[in-house]
């Protein structure tokens, strides 16, 4: 996905959608032997994964291989939303609810820039008087920084 502006993927269920409807298959033709037409609403809307077992057999009825399945697909969506989410919440000053949103796609390692998750995360602390906090995690920025800046 490097390189790739994660904004403008497509979700898992809108691709399957997106397959199911240029093949000509309503969602009872799809679920037909495999599930109920309800989870594949649930998953072309995004409120339910597929297994792999699930997402197998989906990719046979669709008469698709399983890599152009996922082919253009943002598989950490989640996140994205969660970081949207994040970034509306320092809009609207609510930092101290956006810290642990900040924190934990941090560790979950996403397909969004570290950095930039730091630095909001950063900004959190700011706003928030936390000031040691905010002073850790700007060293770690900056020595980020420092090891991929070329010197000559």
């Amino acid at each position: 996905m490097e390189g790739a502006d994660p904004i403008t993927m497509f979700s898992l269920g809108q691709r399957i959608r997106s397959i199911r409807i240029k093949k000509g298959l309503t969602q009872a033709d799809l679920a037909q032997g495999l599930c109920t037409p309800s989870m594949i609403s649930q998953i072309e809307t995004d409120r339910a994964r597929p297994s792999y077992t699930m997402l197998a057999m989906l990719s046979e009825r669709l008469e698709t291989p399983l890599d152009n399945l996922l082919a253009e697909v943002d598989l950490y969506i989640d996140a994205i939303s969660t970081y949207k989410i994040a970034q509306a919440l320092m809009a609207s000053g609510s930092h101290f609810v956006a810290i642990p949103l900040l924190q934990e796609l941090i560790a979950q390692k996403t397909s969004i820039s570290t950095v930039k998750l730091q630095l909001s995360l950063i900004d959190c602390y700011i706003e928030t008087t936390q000031y040691q906090q905010a002073k850790s995690l700007l060293s770690e920025v900056a020595e980020i920084a420092h090891l991929h800046t070329d010197p000559f």
